[in-house]
């Protein structure tokens, strides 16, 4: 199997982490202030980020720069969750995926608080 190279490996990533935030393009697009064409160009690692954007991206799609890099067999397990969760919020109208932010959100707080 060939190995990926980085701009691949990125545009999988955002495009994962994208989907599991229950964003359009359009939307991730908007939040990054860029066209929705240089976001398609990203998510089909036709194009790459500049260096000083990356902190930003991955701060709206709140993860660490590192894992908009890893590779997937590096974050499977949290990856899994990911797609398991992405796949759920797909099939839900785009006020039901806030509302399940929200209640998502309220839960984790309660969680790390015991």
């Amino acid at each position: 199997m060939a190995k990926k190279n980085l701009n691949q490996i990125f545009a999988q990533n955002i495009q994962r982490k994208r989907k599991t935030l229950g964003m359009t393009q359009e939307d991730l697009a908007e939040r990054l202030d860029v066209s929705q064409q240089s976001m398609s160009r990203l998510e089909r690692g036709v194009m790459a980020p500049k260096f000083e954007r990356l902190s930003h991206i991955a701060g709206v799609l709140q993860c660490s720069v590192a894992e908009l890099f890893m590779e997937d067999r590096e974050s499977r397990n949290c990856n899994d969750f990911e797609d398991r969760l992405a796949k759920a919020l797909q099939e839900l109208s785009n006020e039901d995926r806030d509302c399940m932010l929200r209640l998502a959100l309220a839960l984790a707080k309660v969680l790390k608080g015991s």
